[in-house]
């Protein structure tokens, strides 16, 4: 099933209508609409009720192992060269209110840029207001270099900023992980603005989102959850998954990212054995942990069908 948290029914219009979803009248909370495969609901604006609305929707339809979350909705950016109405996935999240970052697991190919998003407890209308956190937005279609972890890393230093802004993720983030898993979340924003003090209409926001709605619905309609509560692993993944940890550095929760990721790959036809080889073989040398994490990056970019298996 998939199961949409929207903040107002100006952004969620177009899914409503793709999906053919139907008000529930007896849902009292807040408005719910529901089909036999997908329910969607209007939180409001702003983290409390992003949290609580998310919470109410996972509460009253509970996800299967092979169900998904989407946050959708509008977003401000930094990046004025962004044309209004282009689509992101959101591959980080961080709350302004305490700091604290999260890494939705975006483990599927997808026709959508990848970018880092702020969320702020209440709409941001002057740009000047906003700190530069270190984001890396990543264009659609492209890769992690291949090449010395070094180049990588100034490749992403000059692409270093913050580009997305909203009210909602982080609360929703925070909400669906005490029901999902984080292969299971999905954040697809829409640009809308650039931190000005105009305020679009309800009519102007659902057109914006009509073409990332379909794209989004297309997208999502071909996608296959592996179940993850299955034991994918051979004894020599095992081994390979230990060794590739030792020597990559890798902290407890990016070995936990690095289980995920080859439990995904596993799960759709892919050897964790073949694919940890490099970072397995005699002659691998990491240097840090930062240099680790640059190699799972890459990994993980493989893994989402940006260069070949």
């Amino acid at each position: 099933m998939l199961l949409f948290a929207v903040a107002l029914y100006s952004e969620a219009a177009p899914l409503i209508e793709i999906l053919r979803l139907k008000k529930d009248p007896a849902f009292r909370p807040f408005d719910l609409f529901t089909s036999k495969d997908a329910a969607l609901i209007l939180t409001g604006c702003g983290p409390a009720k992003a949290a609580a609305g998310t919470a109410c929707l996972l509460t009253a339809k509970p996800p299967d192992v092979s169900g998904l979350f989407v946050n959708f909705g509008i977003c401000g950016c930094l990046t004025r060269s962004v044309t209004p109405g282009t689509p992101y996935l959101a591959c980080r999240i961080t709350d302004a209110a305490d700091g604290r970052t999260y890494y939705p697991d975006l483990m599927y190919p997808s026709p959508f840029a990848e970018a880092g998003i702020t969320s702020y407890p209440q709409p941001v209308r002057d740009s000047s207001l906003l700190p530069r956190l270190e984001e890396y937005p990543r264009p659609a279609g492209t890769c992690a270099n291949p090449g010395r972890a070094e180049e990588k890393s100034d490749r992403d230093s000059r692409m270093s900023q913050t580009i997305l802004f909203d009210t909602e993720a982080a609360a929703c983030y925070q909400s669906a992980s005490h029901f999902l898993l984080q292969h299971q979340m999905i954040f697809c924003k829409v640009v809308s603005d650039y931190g000005a003090s105009v305020r679009l209409t309800p009519g102007e926001v659902t057109n914006l989102m009509k073409q990332p709605a379909k794209s989004l619905i297309t997208w999502l309609s071909g996608l296959s959850i592996p179940k993850l509560h299955t034991d994918p692993f051979t004894p020599k993944d095992r081994e390979a998954i230990q060794i590739a940890a030792q020597r990559l550095k890798l902290s407890e929760a990016m070995r936990a990212q690095l289980v995920r990721l080859l439990t995904y790959a596993s799960l759709t036809g892919h050897s964790p054995v073949r694919l940890l080889a490099p970072f397995t073989a005699p002659g691998f040398a990491c240097t840090s942990k930062k240099e680790g994490k640059i190699y799972l990056e890459q990994l993980k970019y493989t893994l989402s069908g940006r260069t070949g298996l």
